[in-house]
């Protein structure tokens, strides 16, 4: 339908869309239907009275009076051939009559519910469709109209007999009953489209169109669970198919409309049953009586009625309308409940081995086997089975309870079978401070580790006879446990642990709990005396004349080593000798060697007293950290392990810097000249000819000497000690210089 619009639209004139405000009531009342006044001289006042919609007038004004004075001219009315108010809020298009020369007109998704185009006889195409028409009048004899759309409306009646040049008419869903198309031509496409109403009667155009029915025609707005059947005769004796197509001739086809059939069936539901009813077959709002139910192959089920759906209907009850579908097959479901054998008695046999004894039980009451009279030596009665060794179904002191005889085990003499099941007993093994353990009567019991006890062996577990159980025994009742020791047996030996010379014999076979009595030591080592043993090499003294066996932790079969623990002997009165010596590239102190000393400490005396520099293993010693001019002593210790000597402590020396020397020579002597040293008391001045050896020639408190005994032409060389008591610095020999 789109296309068929946009085709008028484009042929004619171009329709421009009038916005406008949806107006919740149709304006105008029952001026409706009064006639448009038309002024003599053709013009029509856009007034309220002609135009009662206030979007219509509205659209009228903006589009059509070109003028704006609120009037169209006999011309303005005459120009106007197309007229668009698609989708806008119009309920009258009341003064549509007034534009005789109108050719299209498109007024769909409105709110129109009448329309009157009697006037505009020259229209050619109209679009009303999805409105609330309930009345339509078109032009009578009429060869212009070619295309109507009045789809989606609430139309019961439409005369489209004096449409001569109508080539496509659609009137799905509507309310038509009838509709006689035989004045129309109806060649575009199919012609027309008319699903969707409630028609009885069609009379087609006689066009010689092939018509398929089941796209244009066969669906209408049927009652629930009536289906649509289209007939070529009144008499509904010619049926039609969905499928069919027909010529289109002038003919008349005729709908009937008839109730949907369908079957119910029966099911046995939940239960194997016998005479199960035969399928009933009903048609819509015919009813029908539901059979007797059928025979429950369990007796202890009895039929309650029919369930259809959600609902249950006893035997016999009348029923209609179960589907709307034509062709379903109903099911109806048999609906059971158990029968009531509350206080009914049943035989409860009770079996052990070949002993039985025969009770009585009731349906609906709990049942509690009583296995009193059955005994079996060793084993407890744990419960009842339903065969023989079968597993437990109900345990010693429970209950048993069945509402009716199907729920019993199956059995010849229907009666309850339960078979004792026994469980053979557990007896307590206790192992003394290990732990407690159940075990099955006959078997045997694992035999745990005992704890250890030092200085112990484990011989075995005891019963309360003092028999050591054995692996093989077996249980045959409670049994009590203890574990059973006996002392350790050791060996002792003796390290002499750092000694020189000498042997302890040791002992065999020392009980653990003996109160040991060592032998005298044997062994020998320089500058230490014997105080005692030890368990390690540096341990704590255990014993030097005798020990506690359990003291020595010792193992079975096992050999304890005992270690000498020596104690220094010391070095005595004795200590080193020292001799300090300063120079300029530090002080160098020796000293005498101590028997067995080990390393020596070298100490520091700088005026505050003694100050650990370091300790070495040789007998001299360089401190390049005492300053220059600074008067310090030094202490010598001699050590061995922890016994250390007395200090031995030099005189004090002082360090002194080189002098840095110059010379000048003069008449008749030489002039020796030198910086002064911190610390120097005095200087020594020496002298060298040339290729002889140096001689000491001045010692001086100054600081500068005059040669006056240097001979005439010879060359000298010249040097400077720094001199504090037995301390001198090194030195530097000068430059060369020349008597005169």
């Amino acid at each position: 339908m789109k296309k068929w619009i946009a085709a008028w639209l484009a042929v004619l004139v171009p329709l421009s869309a009038t916005p406008a405000v949806w107006a919740d009531t149709l304006p105008g009342g029952e001026n409706e239907s009064a006639l448009v006044m038309v002024e003599k001289n053709g013009d029509v006042a856009i007034t309220q009275d002609n135009f009662p919609d206030d979007t219509f007038r509205q659209m009228v004004k903006d589009e059509f009076d070109t003028n704006g004075d609120n009037v169209l001219s006999q011309g303005e009315r005459d120009a106007v051939t197309a007229l668009d108010v698609q989708e806008g809020p119009v309920a009258s298009l009341k003064g549509v009559e007034v534009f005789p020369h109108l050719q299209v007109l498109n007024a769909q998704l409105c709110r129109l519910t009448e329309l009157d185009l009697s006037q505009n006889t020259e229209l050619e195409a109209a679009f009303v469709s999805n409105n609330r028409l309930v009345s339509l009048t078109l032009p009578k004899d009429n060869h212009t109209l070619k295309v109507l759309d009045v789809m989606g409306n609430r139309l019961t009646t439409l005369d489209v007999s004096g449409l001569k040049a109508l080539t496509f008419l659609h009137v799905n869903d509507n309310f038509l009953t009838e509709l006689d198309l035989s004045g129309c031509a109806l060649t575009d496409g199919q012609g027309f489209i008319a699903n969707f109403n409630t028609l009885t009667q069609i009379t087609l155009p006689d066009n010689g169109t092939k018509y398929p029915l089941g796209d244009y025609l066969w669906e209408q707005n049927t009652p629930k669970g009536y289906t649509v059947q289209w007939y070529e005769d009144a008499g509904h004796s010619r049926p039609l198919s969905e499928s069919d197509t027909v010529v289109c001739e002038g003919q008349t086809l005729y709908a009937a409309y008839e109730p949907v059939s369908y079957k119910v069936a029966f099911s046995s539901g939940s239960q194997k049953a016998t005479g199960l009813a035969e399928n009933l077959t009903l048609s819509y709002d015919q009813a029908g009586n539901l059979p007797e139910g059928p025979n429950p192959v369990d007796s202890d089920w009895q039929f309650v009625g029919w369930q259809i759906g959600s609902t249950v209907y006893a035997a016999g009850s009348s029923v209609k309308n179960l589907t709307d579908v034509d062709g379903k097959t109903v099911t109806a479901t048999a609906v059971w409940q158990v029968k009531d054998f509350s206080g009914q008695s049943y035989q409860v046999v009770l079996h052990n081995g070949t002993e039985s004894q025969v009770l009585t039980a009731y349906f609906g009451k709990a049942f509690t086997p009583n296995g009193s009279a059955f005994t079996k030596d060793h084993a407890t009665l744990s419960g009842w089975s339903l065969t023989e060794n079968g597993a437990i179904a109900v345990k010693n002191g429970g209950s048993v309870s069945y509402s009716r005889p199907g729920l019993l085990p199956k059995s010849d003499d229907g009666a309850l079978h339960l078979y004792a099941t026994w469980q053979v007993n557990r007896y307590t093994v206790t192992f003394q401070s290990v732990k407690t353990t159940q075990v099955v009567y006959g078997n045997r019991v694992t035999l745990p580790a005992a704890p250890e006890k030092q200085g112990y062996v484990f011989e075995g577990w005891a019963d309360e006879n003092g028999r050591l159980w054995q692996s093989t025994d077996t249980v045959t009742g409670p049994v009590a446990l203890s574990p059973v020791y006996r002392t350790a047996v050791y060996d002792i030996v003796f390290d002499g642990n750092g000694a020189s010379g000498g042997r302890v014999e040791g002992l065999r076979d020392v009980a653990y709990d003996e109160n040991v009595v060592l032998p005298d030591n044997g062994f020998r080592k320089p500058y230490a005396e014997f105080v005692g043993w030890s368990l390690t090499e540096n341990g704590a003294v255990v014993g030097s004349d005798t020990v506690q066996g359990a003291g020595l932790q010792a193992q079975e079969g096992k050999t304890v080593t005992l270690y000498a623990v020596w104690e220094d002997a010391g070095f005595g009165s004795e200590k080193p000798q020292v001799q300090a010596t300063a120079s300029t590239g530090g002080v160098k102190v020796q000293w005498t060697a101590l028997p067995g000393a080990e390393g020596y400490r070298v100490y520091r005396d700088s005026g505050k007293g003694f100050v650990l520099l370091t300790t070495v293993k040789t007998l001299s010693y360089t401190d390049t950290g005492a300053g220059n001019g600074q008067a310090v002593r030094y202490a010598i210790e001699a050590v061995r392990g922890t016994a250390v000597s007395q200090k031995g402590v030099s005189g004090t020396v002082t360090r002194l810097s080189t002098p840095s020397v110059s010379v000048k020579a003069g008449t008749g002597s030489v002039t020796v000249s030198w910086g002064s040293v911190k610390g120097a008391k005095s200087y020594n001045v020496y002298r060298k000819a040339a290729g002889g050896s140096w001689q000491r020639i001045a010692t001086t408190t100054s600081v500068k000497y005059t040669d006056k005994k240097a001979k005439k032409g010879t060359t000298y060389s010249y040097t400077v000690r720094a001199v504090s008591g037995s301390s001198q610095s090194a030195y530097k020999a000068s430059g060369s210089v020349k008597a005169r």
